[in-house]
């Protein structure tokens, strides 16, 4: 693989409007919390259901926000655009530069500031989490963690901007999981919270789950360690982004798992009422005769 060329890292200019937007992002997102969200009556009296329904609210608003801006950056990119399809297809072209090519950089830089500022205000918010299990509660602290140390890091250096939208992108199925905690938590209809999963686990198996062989083969292709192709990054710039680079694509295989493992039991669960209803009715009818 020949050398491969990168712009130059971010301006002094750049990295301040970078913080700056965090911060903005941050004091907004706080002001939003406090002032800007009515609460329904059912649970104004129930101080967690309110924290964790003002969570939900701007989780579902930055989810969408990030989803659509990272698929119109795409869209609208035509470098972007055949790098994708270039991936998804399994091709060989374009990829060996994903790493470094300025495509999508601008809108890279707009979105994980905005994002990694949502990632460090849901951590200053922890106690308002909705109940989850710990090994979910565990993977997605140490995702918030990872994305806040690495993705301005990449910014700043300039490189994996592909990548970095394509995480942006996958945010397209979580504003489903959050309407699945207003079903739980608002007396919809069985119907409407199963509605709802599907489209939750429909979404997040064709944006997240089918990716996740091309883009870790992706991931593995544009090889960070080889020093040879990139000579500007040192051996620890190099380490860490061949290690972080295939974590969000593990992290939705292992979420992938979950969803199965979340449809297998609403299934059986499902059957169970099924068999039960019957037996009742089957019993209604043999105290009848």
């Amino acid at each position: 693989m020949l050398p491969i060329k990168r712009a130059a890292r971010m301006s002094s200019a750049e990295q301040g409007w970078y913080c700056g937007r965090m911060i903005l992002t941050l004091i907004a997102l706080e002001f939003i919390f406090r002032s800007c969200i009515p609460v329904p009556k059912k649970i104004k009296e129930n101080k967690k259901l309110i924290g964790e329904y003002k969570m939900k609210v701007i989780a579902m608003s930055h989810a969408t926000f990030a989803s659509f801006g990272a698929l119109y950056a795409i869209l609208s990119d035509s470098h972007l655009k055949s790098q994708t399809w270039a991936v998804l297809t399994f091709s060989s072209k374009e990829i060996d530069s994903l790493f470094v090519h300025p495509a999508g950089a601008f809108a890279s830089r707009i979105l994980t500031s905005i994002t990694t500022a949502f990632f460090f205000w849901e951590l200053l918010h922890l106690a308002n989490w909705a109940s989850t299990s710990n090994l979910d509660r565990i993977s997605m602290i140490m995702h918030h963690f990872i994305s806040i140390a690495l993705w301005p890091a990449s910014c700043k250096n300039r490189i994996a901007h592909f990548f970095l939208i394509h995480f942006e992108f996958s945010e397209i199925s979580s504003p489903f999981l959050h309407l699945r905690w207003f079903a739980r938590n608002f007396s919809w209809t069985p119907q409407t919270d199963l509605f709802v999963s599907a489209l939750f686990a429909s979404t997040f198996f064709f944006f997240r789950s089918s990716i996740v062989i091309p883009m870790l083969r992706a991931a593995f292709i544009t090889n960070p360690l080889n020093a040879s192709a990139y000579p500007f990054l040192n051996l620890a710039e190099r380490i860490i982004s061949v290690i972080s680079l295939p974590l969000p694509f593990l992290l939705n295989a292992l979420w992938t798992y979950q969803i199965v493992l979340m449809i297998y039991k609403t299934i059986r669960r499902l059957d169970k009422k099924k068999n039960n209803t019957s037996q009742t009715s089957s019993n209604g009818i043999h105290k009848v005769s």
